[in-house]
């Protein structure tokens, strides 16, 4: 898994042979300063007609869930 670090915040990126990488959205929240739960509510509620799964965000379950 790489890393990458801006100003005091570390992210950790999980290669995808899809796509170049992947975030989980705890990783996105961290990012934008936010909480999980508005990344799901806004993928979910708020903007469900705008963000198209595929393109802004894919569902992927670990093999440890």
């Amino acid at each position: 898994m790489n890393t990458i670090t801006f100003h005091d915040t570390t992210l950790h990126l999980e290669p995808d042979t899809q796509h170049e990488f992947l975030l989980t959205n705890k990783e996105v929240a961290l990012g934008y300063g936010i909480s999980s739960q508005t990344i799901n509510d806004h993928k979910n509620k708020l903007h469900s007609d705008e963000l198209i799964e595929g393109k802004h965000w894919i569902k992927k379950v670990s093999a440890t869930n």
